[in-house]
């Protein structure tokens, strides 16, 4: 009887569990409505999502819902989404840890969801606001954003270059910095040269 008792007990924590850990779907995507261009989109992205194995997908309309307009700007501020990566239409994988922003190619997001995805535990953001999925494309992946080639799958090394370190990103800073110093030094010379 006891035996009985811990099984049954046993069962139904674990049917408690499994019930628990469902938190949604596997992909909700926020669509613009008034966006004439997504819909489309949207139909090849869940077409190419189902057939990758994603089944359980929800498209929800955000323009006229402030509710879900709510939800998507907190799941983008809960990913540090830098402002200029966020896109009029997300796909958001399994409870936001992938965040597809714009139009990226729908075969770039199969492909990373099927064979890179497991390399970024941590999640990935990737955007391309583009109407026609041409373009580079960005890729935020918490601590810095990388452009990248059309042509290179999502989680690939190298990239165009990291945003924020090429020479012309310190230009301006170091003119700040230098110029007053510069005349600083004349002043104190009194324009004279030695």
């Amino acid at each position: 009887m006891k035996i009985a008792l811990v099984a049954l007990l046993g069962l139904l924590l674990a049917i408690s569990g499994a019930a628990s850990a469902y938190a949604g779907p596997q992909v909700v995507v926020y669509n613009n409505e008034a966006c004439g261009h997504c819909q489309p989109y949207v139909n090849e992205l869940t077409a190419g999502l189902k057939a990758t194995g994603f089944g359980d997908i929800e498209v929800r309309q955000f323009i006229n819902n402030e509710s879900v307009r709510a939800e998507l700007s907190s799941l983008q501020a809960s990913r540090k989404v830098p402002l200029e990566m966020q896109g009029h239409l997300v796909a958001s994988v399994e409870g936001g840890k992938y965040l597809f922003e714009g139009h990226v190619p729908v075969a770039l997001v199969t492909d990373f969801l099927k064979n890179k995805a497991k390399d970024y535990p941590g999640g990935i953001v990737v955007t391309l606001d583009s109407m026609t999925s041409e373009g580079p494309y960005k890729v935020f992946d918490g601590r810095q954003v990388r452009e990248f080639s059309p042509g290179q799958p999502i989680g690939s090394s190298g990239g165009l270059q990291a945003e924020g370190s090429g020479i012309g990103d310190y230009a301006l800073p170091f003119l700040i910095i230098a110029a007053p110093l510069a005349l600083l030094a004349l002043a104190a010379n009194g324009g004279k040269n030695e």
